[in-house]
C-alpha cells in the first residue's frame, strides 16, 4: 500500500514535493482484497465487521474507503521524477500495474519505464 499511498500523496502535495520511489504502487488496490471471495464470503464479512486477506483483518470502513479511491487519477497531477520498484514475479500486484502507471500517468513527462 505505501508505493499507492505515496504516489496519491504526491499527487496532492506535488508542490513540496521534488521527487518520489514507488516500490511495487498498487493501483489494483480496490481488487486486492477481494480477489477470489465468494460473494457469501464478502456478505459474511459486514456482518463480522472485517475481511480476512491471508490472514490480516481489513475493517469493513477500510474495505469501503479503499472501493472510493481512485489511486492512478489521484496520481495523475505528480509531475516530477518518480522511481518504480517493483518485481516481475510479485502475485498480488503484477508488474504490469507499474508499467500502466508509468506509461499513462508519466508519459508525457518522457518517463523511462524499464
Amino acid at each position: 500500500m505505501g508505493g499507492a499511498v505515496a504516489g496519491m500523496l504526491a499527487g496532492d502535495c506535488k508542490e513540496d514535493t521534488r521527487a518520489i520511489c514507488l516500490w511495487v504502487p498498487a493501483g489494483n488496490m480496490k481488487d486486492i482484497p477481494l480477489k477470489g471471495k465468494l460473494i457469501q464470503e464478502i456478505d459474511d464479512s459486514y456482518e463480522k465487521g472485517f475481511i480476512d486477506f491471508n490472514g490480516f483483518s481489513l475493517g469493513v470502513g477500510f474495505m469501503k474507503d479503499v472501493m472510493t479511491l481512485d489511486i492512478l487519477e489521484k496520481s495523475s497531477s505528480y509531475d516530477k521524477q518518480a522511481l518504480f520498484i517493483h518485481g516481475n514475479k510479485d502475485d498480488v500486484v503484477p508488474l504490469s500495474i507499474s508499467q500502466t502507471i508509468c506509461e499513462n500517468l508519466w508519459k508525457s513527462r518522457q518517463a523511462s519505464c524499464n
